[in-house]
């Protein structure tokens, strides 16, 4: 029961309308102010007996909230939220360590969601979290969903922010061994990106963690756009993913199925910062560990053909 209450951490990021804000016509507008409501450092405990301690970051200019979370049983995750123009909500990806991952989706207001995922323990589960502000410094949540075996499964939770005074140093959790790796290598450290449509890029890979099948990456174009991405392993689809969200905007989200050590092949859904969007197949082949290339082939919102080649090289 506790494990399969890790996987209900993102909920800690997925949120509502709230008695501490008022009515907001910009659902991403409201979802800021509860990002920087929820910005610094907290301890949420559950009602099963399960702690995690949780770190919120805002990244990409503010528009988009990094969370870590890590359990006082040993377990850590990692979530990226953002606005998805095209869905006018607010999504979520998390990733655990072994067989843990999420997708949380908040459409109607910036605390309350519906999450989708899968425990450490491979067990499905999925329903509805609603977040509570009880003032600046504590939050209340409310879940009820089913797990895999279609019973109920409902939970609260306080979180409690952390003060100078309430803060201290915690114990060292025990490590957990990591299982159900993906074939990709991960490839971690700073890199520079040549495109055939003329964009340059440079980006930053960083290992989330021990046990975490997951890298976070950062962005920023010639032109000024910055994106910050999360890429992980779902190991019960055996798929890899990454999404991504940017500046004025910009997002992206990929789903590759056809994964071996050298290659990976799927389909991606992008908007850009100037609001051109495109959907297609992107493959990514590596080359060496110095060196790997990239073949988007799709569509332009306006139906218009593309493809876009881009080379990536590592930076010493």
């Amino acid at each position: 029961m506790r494990n399969m209450v890790t996987a209900l951490l993102l909920a800690l990021l997925v949120a509502p309308a709230s008695r501490g804000f008022a009515e907001e016509p910009d659902l991403h507008v409201s979802a800021k102010k509860w990002w920087t409501y929820l910005k610094g450092e907290w301890t949420t405990t559950w009602s099963s007996g399960s702690v995690s301690h949780d770190r919120h970051s805002l990244v990409s200019g503010g528009q988009t909230l990094l969370s870590e979370i890590k359990t006082e049983d040993g377990n850590r995750t990692t979530e990226l939220g953002g606005w998805d123009p095209k869905t006018k909500s607010i999504r979520y990806y998390g990733f655990g360590a072994s067989k843990n991952y999420w997708v949380g989706n908040a459409a109607h207001s910036p605390m309350t969601g519906t999450i989708r995922g899968v425990t450490y323990k491979g067990v499905a589960v999925e329903g509805k979290i609603t977040w509570e502000i009880v003032d600046k410094n504590t939050a209340k949540a409310t879940f009820v969903g089913k797990d895999a075996e279609g019973k109920d499964f409902n939970m609260t939770a306080v979180k409690k922010r952390k003060t100078k005074k309430s803060s201290g140093k915690r114990a060292k959790a025990p490590a957990r061994k990591a299982v159900a790796h993906s074939p990709w290598k991960f490839l971690t450290g700073k890199w520079h990106q040549s495109a055939s449509n003329g964009v340059k890029s440079k980006v930053t890979w960083k290992k989330i963690g021990d046990g975490r099948d997951a890298i976070v990456g950062r962005w920023k174009n010639d032109d000024g756009t910055r994106y910050t991405e999360v890429v992980g392993w779902h190991p019960d689809t055996q798929e890899l993913v990454s999404t991504a969200y940017g500046s004025n905007g910009a997002y992206w989200r990929f789903r590759a199925s056809n994964v071996t050590a050298t290659q990976f092949q799927g389909k991606m859904v992008e908007r850009r910062s100037n609001g051109e969007t495109a959907v297609g197949v992107l493959t990514v082949t590596r080359i060496n560990d110095e060196l790997f290339k990239s073949r988007f082939v799709g569509t332009s919102g306006t139906n218009e053909k593309i493809t876009i080649e881009s080379t990536f090289e590592y930076d010493d």
